[in-house]
């Protein structure tokens, strides 16, 4: 039985992205191979527009249908098997390449594959049958493994499991992505590439690995809120905020960019965002970032007009999200917890919307409490009708600032560190940017008119690690917050 490796380069891989201390990835995966058990000849896949040079290798172009790509592999090949690995994972283990194809061997299997162990951690492993037997579809531009993965049942599939599990820690091992591959030079040890079986333990005694800049900013645009229903923290706070002003703004987002990793930005808070006197200049701010991923928009809706809309069709901006906080599917449900009459409105803003941005941008939002479980059911066949993703939000008390209507706890029963202290910062209408956004009326809070981001961010280092160690402050009561394992990015 003949096996190939193929290392495969994606489109638009630049030169830098496949260097890691010093060394090329493609190289450290050869080295991999050499180690494992696979004993054949390697191959390198290539988009039509490369433009890294690579000497001495045996390139493959392939044309854009993955189908007829890989038909074309095995062609030129004269493979049984194909071992995919792609040319950016550095940390590829030879135990597991090795483990992996025995798997596959022994069982004959069509496609073997990892689902816990992280991207750039293993490889799939693809038979000549499989290519052969794949059914006819249109979806030409769809990895085959995600065509087999739709179709599971209609294959000879083998799932590779590997401990410990790392899952937890959202890593991906591909150095194409900047944030990534910054933690894997910071596990990176004299030169040395750890074992996989030695990643977790790395981590767990040294958690400052992970802390690198901020991926979410929660900016509350304003404080000010068209209403409030029960599920609102507007009532429950002490002060209320005014509009944030656009210079302070523009030094938000200057200082994020300084950071060089990119971001995504959620207007949120104790206000509605439409609200703000100059909400389109904020977007427009926002927008200009050439880090920015996503300019998330939480919003009721009720206050969308045609500027608005106008703006957004102009724009055209894949980055813009819009999560529509809309409990309720008729006027009697949406009353009950807006304590509002502004369903139809709501309703015939969001339809519009979708029809501007597309389904894929927009979500309807509702908080998984007493008063909606009642009609939950009916509420998931109403939106789903009028094809709406639909997010289900567990209620936040903001450590019992508002009342616990949660009607079961959805905790895990492990407790992990706290994925906000990781990336996220929440930052007030007034600049401020406390511990963390639970707490949204804080009695002191370090201020972004007085320190650059990069500041208050090299301060909560401390937080974070004392998270990661289980050492929890007592002001914001950490202890108490089932929070901790929810995350927006």
């Amino acid at each position: 039985m003949k096996n190939s490796a193929v290392i495969f380069f994606d489109e638009g891989l630049k030169e830098s992205d496949i260097i890691i201390a010093e060394k090329k990835t493609y190289e450290l995966i050869e080295e991999a191979l050499k180690r494992s058990s696979f004993d054949g000849e390697i191959f390198y896949s290539i988009p039509e527009d490369f433009s890294i040079i690579i000497e001495g290798k045996n390139l493959i172009p392939r044309s854009k249908s993955n189908y007829d790509g890989w038909i074309s592999l095995f062609e030129k090949t004269s493979s049984d098997n194909i071992i995919k690995i792609f040319a950016d994972s550095p940390f590829i283990d030879s135990e597991i390449i090795s483990e992996m194809l025995s798997i596959h061997t022994e069982y004959l299997a069509e496609f073997t594959y990892s689902e816990n162990l992280p991207s750039g951690l293993s490889c799939e492993i693809f038979s000549a049958e499989l290519i052969k037997i794949l059914p006819k579809t249109d979806e030409k531009i769809l990895p085959i493994s995600d065509v087999v993965k739709k179709n599971i049942n209609n294959f000879d599939v083998e799932l590779y499991y590997k401990a410990p599990d790392l899952r937890d820690k959202r890593i991906s091992f591909r150095s194409k992505n900047k944030r990534d591959k910054e933690i894997m030079e910071r596990i990176i040890s004299k030169d040395k590439i750890p074992a996989y079986s030695e990643i977790r333990e790395i981590i767990e005694n040294n958690p400052e690995i992970l802390y690198i800049a901020p991926s979410y900013y929660e900016i509350e645009l304003t404080g000010k809120r068209n209403f409030s229903g029960i599920t609102s923290v507007f009532p429950a706070l002490k002060e209320k905020r005014e509009d944030m002003q656009l210079p302070l703004l523009e030094k938000i987002i200057s200082s994020a960019d300084e950071f060089s990793h990119e971001y995504a930005v959620s207007f949120a808070g104790s206000g509605d965002p439409l609200n703000h006197s100059e909400f389109l200049k904020a977007c427009d701010i926002v927008l200009k970032s050439p880090f920015l991923s996503m300019l998330i928009i939480e919003t009721d809706a009720v206050f969308s007009d045609e500027a608005f809309f106008d703006y957004l069709s102009s724009k055209n901006d894949k980055r813009i999200k819009i999560i529509a906080e809309i409990n309720g599917f008729d006027a009697d449900t949406y009353a009950r917890i807006h304590s509002s009459s502004n369903f139809d409105l709501a309703y015939k803003n969001i339809i519009r919307l979708k029809e501007i941005l597309g389904k894929e941008s927009v979500y309807v939002q509702i908080q998984k409490i007493k008063e909606t479980e009642t009609f939950l059911d009916k509420y998931y066949d109403f939106w789903e009708k009028e094809d709406f993703q639909i997010i289900l939000m567990k209620q936040n008390t903001y450590l019992g600032l508002l009342e616990n209507r949660k009607y079961y706890d959805l905790s895990p029963i492990e407790r992990t560190p706290c994925w906000h202290l990781q990336r996220d910062l929440f930052i007030l209408a007034d600049g401020r940017v406390p511990f963390c956004r639970q707490e949204i009326d804080p009695k002191s809070a370090d201020s972004v008119s007085e320190n650059s981001l990069r500041e208050i961010w090299n301060k909560r280092k401390k937080y974070f690690i004392d998270n990661y160690k289980k050492n929890y402050p007592s002001s914001p009561d950490c202890f108490i917050c089932d929070e901790w394992y929810s995350f927006f990015n």
